[in-house]
């Protein structure tokens, strides 16, 4: 990463105010850590997909709601969805008690990629 102090991670304040539209360059399943309602590791990991992308070096891990939005837009094999353009957009989302900042994926494909 070019800044060392930028997290390898796509989050809602990273991501910014507008639609995203990016190209997806690689789809990984791999062991992430899980969160509680405090946001902080419970310690415990779950198997998840992680999308990386054409246009930025940081990674996105895909929660079920979003999995299963690009499941239904892009059909069900992970591994045909490289080369695919999708839109994230930052939102709202009930976390526990509270409202908290999250990414979606837009159910509809984009016409172009960002640069």
């Amino acid at each position: 990463m070019s800044n060392p102090y930028e997290s390898p991670w796509i989050n809602a304040e990273s991501l910014g105010e507008k639609p995203r539209n990016w190209t997806i360059e690689a789809v990984v399943n791999g062991k992430f850590n899980k969160r509680g309602e405090d946001g902080e590791a419970t310690g415990a990991t779950a198997n998840k997909y992680g999308l990386t992308f054409e246009q930025t070096e940081q990674r996105f891990v895909l929660n079920k709601t979003n999995y299963s939005s690009l499941a239904r837009l892009l059909g069900n094999n992970p591994a045909e969805w490289a080369g695919k353009t999708i839109t994230l957009f930052r939102t709202m989302t009930s976390f526990g008690p509270k409202q908290v900042q999250c990414i979606r994926i837009k159910e509809e494909l984009p016409k172009k990629a960002d640069p």
